[in-house]
């Protein structure tokens, strides 16, 4: 049975650069706050469950099979006749966000307590909720105050986000929702922006906390986007520093920092470190595109952490799966900018026992050409840790990067020194690990990869199987 379970709404999401009104393609992915929650901590390691209902619509499979891709139990989602929500999405340059949605009577929507199985609940050790999850029906509002109320009684600690939304419901119900779940909750996890100023009134994170620890909250982590969180507890209130980053998406950044300060919790981190955690996740996650598809993964995580005293229990955490003690896998790397520094692309071309295996590119935003290079090292090198190889052989067309990676010439750039390390530190995740030069027209694919990642960037498209 999963350890951490998220209860709420699963929607297709189709997705585009620009107005929506002027759009000219749209391209398909899939969200939800809760589930956004689940799949960033399954993507660091815990093993997580989701409750709903899929609607029979031609969209059903494709959610299915993505999430569970993900590691993600969906057992006590069943498919039922009706339709699976929607929402529109576009992303301005500056990262700016317009959504429009589908989601009225959608089948997640009639999810209702009789639809809970209490074994499941009760053999987890987390459930957590939204406010969305209340808001989208008077049905779903009932099954989350019943699924608190059997985690509770068999000692599984609760969660809940108020995520307020005013498409969905008025500050004035939000609140009354949020009085009746909160006696039943032991983690608050609130925005200080978009909750505490529509439901509390107040953006304060110390007045927030108040008000969550006096109608019994045990643990309070009020986000505050780039400044991190302000974390309260009956011992008091702390602040935790925000994670540098360059933001290109922030859709799902406080899911993000859920799911990651949650399975902190569950791997026994004190509240703190679970937050270090949290910002860390929602830091690295607001880097790329889309809501799911930029959530990152353990390694990458702990990597960005390994100068934290907490990051040790993420590392010893269950690795990915381990293939034959033989198994090893070929990488072609290539990294690329349109000026220098331009937008820039990474591509990884694989090949399994001498035959093509899959193809990753993503883009990277801007920057120079040797940090495009290295970028693509990193994600060969993170692709093939979580497909589960003990060994790696590494071909590249820029000579400036073998001879480093070997040692043979040293890295003057300090923008460059940093992914210098990080890259020697992942290699010793393999058993085996080679990597070497080879001339740009026998690395085509890789080439190819990383400029479709520059050429496709407005789809935020970043990988496909061979």
């Amino acid at each position: 049975m999963p350890d951490l379970i998220s209860l709420g709404e699963c929607m297709v999401e189709l997705y585009c650069d620009g107005s929506i009104a002027e759009a000219p393609h749209f391209y398909k992915a899939y969200g939800g706050d809760t589930l956004n929650t689940a799949v960033a901590a399954a993507r660091l390691g815990a093993s997580a469950g989701f409750i709903s209902k899929f609607g029979d619509d031609p969209f059903a499979p494709f959610l299915r099979a993505e999430i569970e891709r993900e590691g993600v139990d969906l057992r006590c989602c069943p498919t039922v006749a009706g339709s699976n929500g929607l929402y529109l999405i576009s992303l301005g340059t500056k990262g700016e966000r317009e959504f429009t949605y589908y989601r009225a009577g959608s089948a997640a929507s009639t999810l209702a307590p009789a639809d809970l199985d209490p074994d499941y609940i009760r053999a987890a050790r987390l459930l957590h909720a939204s406010g969305i999850s209340q808001a989208i029906s008077e049905s779903s509002r009932r099954a989350v105050r019943s699924a608190f109320e059997i985690a509770r009684g068999a000692g599984v600690r609760t969660s809940f986000d108020p995520n307020f939304r005013p498409k969905l419901w008025s500050p004035a119900s939000a609140r009354e929702g949020l009085e009746e779940i909160l006696p039943l909750t032991e983690v608050f996890l609130p925005s200080a922006a978009d909750d505490g100023g529509a439901l509390l009134g107040t953006r304060d994170a110390s007045e927030i906390a108040a008000f969550a620890l006096g109608r019994g909250v045990g643990i309070v982590a009020v986000k505050q986007g780039e400044a991190g969180c302000a974390l309260a507890t009956s011992a008091g209130l702390r602040r935790i520093d925000g994670r540098a980053s360059r933001p290109v998406d922030t859709s799902g950044a406080g899911d993000a920092f859920n799911g990651g300060f949650l399975y902190g919790l569950l791997l026994g981190l004190d509240p703190a470190d679970a937050a270090r955690l949290g910002v860390t996740t929602a830091g690295l996650k607001v880097e790329g595109r889309g809501a799911v598809r930029s959530l990152p993964r353990r390694e990458r995580v702990a990597g960005a952490a390994r100068d934290e005293p907490w990051s040790a229990a993420l590392s010893g955490a269950q690795g990915p799966r381990r293939r034959d003690a033989g198994s090893r896998v070929v990488a072609y790397i290539d990294g690329g900018s349109r000026g220098n520094p331009g937008p820039a692309g990474a591509g990884v071309y694989f090949e399994l026992e001498g035959k093509p295996w899959r193809g990753v590119y993503e883009y990277l935003g801007r920057g120079t050409n040797n940090f495009a290079e290295y970028s693509a090292l990193l994600r060969a090198l993170d692709w093939a840790r979580e497909a589960g190889f003990r060994g790696i052989e590494i071909y590249s067309d820029s000579e400036l990067l073998v001879r480093q990676m070997r040692g043979d010439y040293r890295v003057k750039s300090p923008n460059l020194q940093a992914l210098h390390r990080e890259a020697s530190d992942r290699m010793k995740w393999f058993e085996r690990h080679s990597i070497r030069h080879v001339p740009r027209e026998r690395n085509t694919r890789a080439d190819a990869l990383a400029n479709k990642a520059m050429d496709l960037q407005r789809s935020g498209e970043d990988r496909y199987d061979s």
